[in-house]
């Protein structure tokens, strides 16, 4: 028994009996879950993974329910599985909230050489984790990110399956990201490490610490790719098919992308100006003998608020077209009407971050 401090949570840690690894390098595959009773096909998913190479397959699971519930699916997966289960480290968590649970994950990887993502409403193709590590070596990357292919209910309409709302696509194999999420990804973990990553708590009950925590790692200059052959899948509840969940979850993407991506700092990477570019040799005349106006932190300052009132008016404009196109198209095509109402709310997102709005939560506290 281990005890671990994060965010402000003890956290108990105990190893299944069969814990102990030989010197291979280790992969682990971490979860981070309230308790769903889909955790146990996604526990036989991982223990039924083809590696074709020497690794250590092992796994993270972080209890983030109030009463333990994952806590005990775990343990009679492992009774039922015996000597036949790889190696399973637990802790308990309880806060409800994400972020706090997947950095919980992280202190449950501790040194090993590779360390995935997913999500405890899904289960991975058996050749999951080798085509994963494949990419990674492929494209010398620190970072794959892979697709997740939903499974809808059997009475979901058949225009509403043709949508697919919940699919996301993120590119060919081999496509380099600026961002990733952790329902499907493998990490060369000691650069993560290295770079002190962790996720924002901040952002635990709102989601989008995911995306966050990857854009941070792009822009600590880890390399992150997608690829498209190493797939998950994931059940999908009626709930989530509702007009309210998927306008939710879009509005929250959109401001998280916004908050992000639309950064000081990517201002001056494509061109603009920002905070990221104070503290360049010449710019800041402070200390020089200069008792009037700051010109280079003024000129700054009035093209960093230009960058944002053009992404503002771009979202603006995209967004009163979304719902233009959407409206025209219901008639015809309820499924790309559906996928073009995505999009505004989307770019709605964008201007909610614009005009200082809170981030909808995504994940309740109760």
């Amino acid at each position: 028994m281990q005890d671990a401090s994060r965010g402000g949570a003890q956290l108990a840690v105990q190893a299944s009996p069969q814990g102990q690894t030989d010197a291979r390098e280790t992969l682990c595959v971490a979860i981070a879950s309230g308790g769903r009773e889909s955790l146990l096909r996604t526990l036989d998913s991982i223990a039924a993974q083809r590696l074709e190479r020497a690794l250590t397959l092992k796994i993270a699971v972080a209890d983030d329910s109030t009463d333990g519930a994952t806590t005990a699916r775990v343990n009679a997966w492992l009774q039922r599985e015996g000597a036949n289960a790889p190696p399973v480290a637990t802790c308990r968590v309880g806060a409800r909230n994400i972020a706090i649970a997947r950095n919980a994950c992280l202190d449950l990887a501790g040194d090993a050489t590779y360390l995935a993502f997913i999500d405890d409403d899904e289960w991975a193709a058996p050749d999951w984790l080798e085509r994963m590590v494949r990419a990674l070596d492929a494209f010398n990357a620190d970072a794959v990110v892979g697709p997740v292919f939903p499974h809808y209910p059997a009475d979901t309409p058949a225009w509403l399956v043709a949508a697919n709302p919940m699919h996301v696509p993120w590119g060919k194999r081999g496509r380099v990201l600026t961002t990733g999420r952790t329902s499907n990804v493998l990490m060369r973990y000691d650069g993560f490490r290295r770079a002190g990553l962790t996720f924002d708590e901040r952002l635990g009950r709102t989601g989008g610490e995911d995306t966050a925590y990857f854009y941070a790692a792009h822009c600590a200059g880890l390399k992150l790719v997608a690829t498209d052959d190493a797939k998950v899948f994931e059940r999908v509840p009626a709930a989530r098919l509702q007009r309210g969940y998927l306008k939710t979850r879009m509005l929250r993407a959109g401001q998280t992308y916004a908050q992000l991506m639309l950064s000081p700092q990517m201002a001056t990477q494509t061109g603009g100006s920002g905070q990221a570019s104070q503290g360049h040799g010449g710019d800041d005349h402070r200390g020089h003998g200069h008792r009037g106006l700051d010109h280079g932190r003024l000129g700054r300052s009035t093209m960093w608020t230009a960058w944002r009132l053009v992404r503002f008016g771009d979202a603006l404009g995209k967004c009163a077209l979304a719902y233009a196109l959407s409206g025209l198209l219901r008639p015809l095509d309820r499924g790309r009407a559906l996928r073009m109402r995505m999009r505004a709310w989307l770019n709605r997102g964008k201007v909610r971050h614009f005009i200082g709005a809170p981030l909808p939560e995504m994940y309740g506290g109760g």
